[in-house]
């Protein structure tokens, strides 16, 4: 069924590992959020992720996710972040209590299969599962590899275990310390250096890019995951959604990416800017001109 969207050129980007778009035609320029100075106001609507810098230009700046009811960047970013904190203290904890077992003579009940503590089920899940993969690393490679780096040490870490069982069983507890003080400066080192390097990596790609968009008299930013590419859609390849029962209809339809056939929503910026600029809680910039669009793909974020 074909759609009232107008077909054209449409920058593709991601929010929380979905697909959206808006018409080229409203997008200025696009500008990483580390190289602009972002501030907050008080008392602003959720949507609102504050006014930013941008050569000089302050720039009413929304949050996307927020805006179409999704958690936003910095939440999503701080729940992950706490996991990973979570899961490196866990296997501190698992070794500590390893030890605590061998020196009071107690058995070790945590698990000692590396695919049943917390975090080998959901390492393995991660790992099996590309979409849930592309949507955790962003598809960034430097990621995905430390990703991948997890897996050895932390099979040797849950496989010392029974080693160390062994040992207590045969009479050498002073072997079986010596096994565990030796992962604790190999294999758990290691995992406690990937687990930081994870992190640090994550927030990095998880600061965002402003797509600063002009629409009729408003200039505001609009803060997305990432950007992909800009495509161009005929109107056969757009089809319209079902009406919505409540609330403002920020998407206009849908569009079927060229590539693993996955849908994009195209997002309606004009009821986006009215529902975020004509309400009071985003100030907008007044739109100084017309000028040509430069062009998003060539645009690093």
């Amino acid at each position: 069924m074909a759609s009232k969207v107008a077909s054209g050129r449409w920058l593709i980007f991601r929010l929380a590992g979905d697909r959206f778009a808006v018409d080229i035609h409203h997008v200025r320029e696009l500008v990483p959020l580390r190289d602009v100075t972002m501030t907050r106001p008080p008392e602003v609507p959720p949507e609102v992720e504050g006014v930013a810098q941008v050569r000089d230009q302050a720039i009413g700046v929304i949050d996307l996710r927020t805006t179409l009811g999704m958690p936003s960047i910095r939440e999503a970013t701080d729940r992950i972040i706490s996991m990973l904190e979570q899961r490196e203290q866990d296997h501190i904890h698992w070794l500590k209590e390893l030890e605590a077992s061998v020196t009071e003579q107690r058995e070790f009940t945590l698990a000692t299969d590396p695919h049943q503590c917390t975090f080998g089920k959901w390492y393995d899940q991660l790992r099996s599962d590309r979409a849930m993969l592309s949507q955790f690393t962003n598809d960034d490679l430097a990621l995905t590899e430390v990703i991948e780096r997890f897996d050895i040490p932390h099979q040797r870490i849950h496989a010392v275990a029974q080693q160390v069982a062994e040992k207590v069983g045969e009479g050498k507890a002073e072997e079986a310390q010596e096994l565990i003080d030796r992962t604790r400066d190999t294999e758990l080192k290691a995992m406690i250096e990937l687990f930081g390097r994870c992190r640090d990596l994550f927030r990095e790609l998880r600061k965002g890019l402003l797509v600063i968009v002009e629409h009729e008299d408003n200039v505001f930013g609009a803060l997305v995951d990432s950007v992909d590419e800009v495509t161009t859609f005929r109107s056969e390849d757009i089809d319209d959604i079902p009406a919505m029962t409540t609330g403002p209809a920020l998407v206009a339809g849908v569009a079927k990416a060229a590539e693993g056939g996955r849908m994009i929503q195209l997002l309606d910026i004009g009821a986006i800017a009215q529902q975020c600029c004509g309400t009071g809680g985003l100030e907008c910039q007044a739109s100084e001109s017309q000028a040509t669009t430069p062009e998003p793909a060539t645009v690093a974020s």
